[in-house]
């Protein structure tokens, strides 16, 4: 996880952006990847990615009603 970006302000809304920096040994298309860990649910996340053609980095954005 490179940064935590919020935003836009819109009212009932809350939006926000996770910015991920990888290795680009193995780019990964735009897509929903499921991600595991030990103890804790899967989370399902789609990815982005941005600064192509590096392709090293990826968006995710969340909008949640409040």
């Amino acid at each position: 996880l490179e940064a935590i970006d919020d935003g836009p302000d819109v009212a009932g809304l809350e939006q926000f952006t996770l910015l991920w920096k990888g290795d680009c040994a193995e780019c990964l298309p735009e897509g929903i990847y499921t991600l595991e860990t030990a103890g804790a649910p899967r989370l399902e996340l789609a990815l982005e990615p941005i600064d192509v053609p590096q392709g090293s980095r990826y968006r995710s954005t969340f909008s949640l009603l409040s």
